[in-house]
């Protein structure tokens, strides 16, 4: 299963999770939490998806398959992740509204050149 070992391993960290609770939240036991985080056993088909529905990735993600340019949909995905419990449409609304601000404001950037964001690099440091 590739990087999958190391995705789950990863993926639970960011979420400050134990392997006793993953194991808990899964219904499976501890060790087998710790096996599959040291490759030396895969999960089956149905506590596959339940762990990527558990970290808010796809299947494909956690067992490594994205693409490498997939990296940030990735972290997007697992930031998600660790709070759409608490997310309605309108957060997710308000999520996509960032995103394209966030995008707006690399594009001016870099249209900008160098000097001209080293001046407001100055401003906003109060120089």
């Amino acid at each position: 299963m590739g990087n999958f070992a190391q995705n789950l391993r990863q993926l639970r960290a960011r979420q400050g999770m134990t392997q006793p609770e993953l194991a808990q939240k899964l219904g499976i036991s501890r060790s087998a939490v710790s096996m599959y985080e040291r490759g030396e056993r895969e999960p089956d088909l149905d506590t596959l998806r339940a762990i990527a529905d558990l970290f808010g990735v796809d299947t494909d993600q956690l067992l490594g398959r994205a693409a490498p340019e997939d990296d940030y949909a990735r972290q997007l995905f697992a930031a998600y992740g660790e709070v759409r419990a608490s997310f309605d449409q309108d957060d997710i609304d308000d999520v996509k509204l960032f995103m394209r601000m966030v995008a707006e404001r690399k594009r001016q950037k870099q249209q900008s050149g160098p000097e001209e964001e080293q001046g407001n690099e100055d401003e906003r440091n109060g120089h």
